[in-house]
This record gives C-alpha cells, structure tokens and sequence, in this order.
C-alpha cells in the first residue's frame, strides 16, 4: 500500500487528509503526521497505518482536553472526568465500542498536560481561594468543601488556604453578617442572630469566628420593629390557634410558635397580659 495523497483540510488548517492507494483513509493532526514523517508515495503496511490510527486516537483525546481547559482552569479531577464523559457520550453517538486503551490514554494526556503547565492543582487551588475569598466572601471551611470535591490532595489545599489572610476572613465575615442583618430586619433579634449564625455556617466561617462576628451586628433595625413585629405576629398567631383553642391552652401554643419564630418570651407574655380579653373564655 502506499500514501497516494495529502491534503491539508479547509476547516481546520491542522488537520490533514490521507489517501491511500487513491482512496480516502483517514483525517490525522498535524502532530501525527510530523510523528510518523509520513509523506506522498511513501509506502506503508496494515501495522503501520494501525499505528497512525492509533496516535491519531490518541492525540485526539488529548486535543480534547486542550479545548477543554481553553475555558478555564481546571483540576486534574475535573479533566479527567471531562474526557471519561465526553468520550462515552462519543461512543454512544456513534455506535462504538469504547476503545481498550481509552483510560491509558487520558492519563497520558493529563500527564502531558501537567508537565506542560496546563494542569496544577496547586496553582488552580491558590487562584480559586484568592478568587472566591475576595469576590464571593465564601469562608475557608466552604473553599476546603469545594476544593475536595474537585479532587485536589488535602496537602495542597492547605497550602492554598495561605492565599486566605485572616483579617480577611474577620472582615468577609463581618460585611456578610451586616449585610444580612439589614436585609433580614423583619426578623426579632433573636431569630435574626440565629439565621445569621447559620447563614456564616453555611459560607464555611468557624464556630469561633461566627461568634465573634455576632457580638459585632447592629440588630437596632430589627430592634426598633420588634414591637410592630410581635403585634402582628401575635395577632396572626391567636386567629391560627384561637379557632381549636382558648384559655390556657391557647396561650400555650401560641408562645410555643412565637418562640420558634425568634420571639422573647417575656416580651410575648407581656403582649398577652395586655391583651387579656383576647383569652378569656366565652
């Protein structure tokens, strides 16, 4: 058999198609063609072209990930679940059989990719805390979360974690916690501190630093609308209970839901002996 033909392709000026014995072979990169040194008239058997489709496939999944990571950085993790994905989504279109050496060669690329540069988990780990600690104010507990599930080592996120200066922490958790207690004034006090306390939970702040934080909010918004606050509320609260209850027995269940909703217990006792009548019995 011999290389009849080859011809550059005009929608990707890298890619190249082979012809031989005058009939259509193949497409391969630029890089297969320079690896083999394959050229016109050359004369070639069925392993060699077996090992040109090979490199071919070979080099294709590691193009693949080069697309990938043109969009942004990734984690090694990340890549290697891309190109798992994505060549079972190809198999599937196509019809095929997953090629038997598919996983060594993404673990080619990817080691490829790293001694190129392309992938450092570190470097990404360093980027992402710097990102999200300056621009999303997500906590260092959150970022150690997001970053395992990406597959970084522990090591290495614990080095990244030096990106997050702890004055930077206090202050992300003292403008989230502001920021919170003005939204949320409809809130009494003590409901507000409580979902407060949850929602730096839940950004990653620690115990330690969450209370700290707390003692520093300004609750005089929710404050000054507590007492409108817990007129409506009682009044809701007593129309809701009033229609299966009276007497004792609806003041009881109405202070238990009004604490549940952060309300003080002797501020909802003393709404209620000011509204004495609303109670008795008729």
């Amino acid at each position: 058999m011999k290389i009849t033909k080859i011809e550059k392709q005009k929608k990707n000026s890298e890619r190249y198609s082979l012809y031989v014995d005058d009939e259509f072979w193949m497409g391969v990169n630029e890089a297969v063609l320079v690896k083999f040194a394959l050229f016109k008239a050359q004369t070639v058997t069925a392993k060699d072209l077996n090992e040109i489709a090979e490199a071919e496939y070979q080099h294709s999944i590691y193009n693949q990930a080069i697309k990938y990571l043109a969009h942004g950085l990734k984690t090694v993790k990340e890549t290697r679940d891309y190109l798992t994905q994505y060549l079972s989504d190809r198999h599937k279109e196509q019809e095929e059989q997953p090629h038997p050496n598919e996983a060594l060669y993404i673990e080619q690329a990817i080691e490829k990719l790293t001694e190129q540069k392309y992938l450092n988990d570190l470097f990404y780990s360093q980027s992402y805390v710097r990102t999200h600690a300056n621009l999303n104010q997500k906590g260092p507990e959150l970022l150690r979360r997001e970053l395992q599930q990406k597959g970084v080592a522990l090591h290495l996120i614990e080095e990244a974690m030096q990106e997050y200066p702890a004055e930077l922490e206090v202050e992300n958790a003292q403008a989230l916690a502001d920021k919170y207690a003005r939204i949320k004034k409809q809130y009494p006090p003590k409901k507000l501190i409580e979902k407060t306390r949850q929602m730096l939970h839940n950004k990653g702040y620690d115990h330690d630093l969450i209370q700290q934080v707390i003692h520093e909010v300004d609750l005089s918004a929710s404050a000054e609308r507590q007492d409108d606050l817990l007129t409506k509320e009682s009044e809701k609260q007593l129309r809701k209970w009033r229609r299966k209850h009276s007497g004792f027995q609806l003041k009881q269940k109405m202070t238990e839901s009004m604490m549940r909703k952060g309300f003080d217990y002797d501020l909802i006792k003393a709404w209620m002996a000011e509204n004495e009548e609303a109670f008795i019995e008729e």
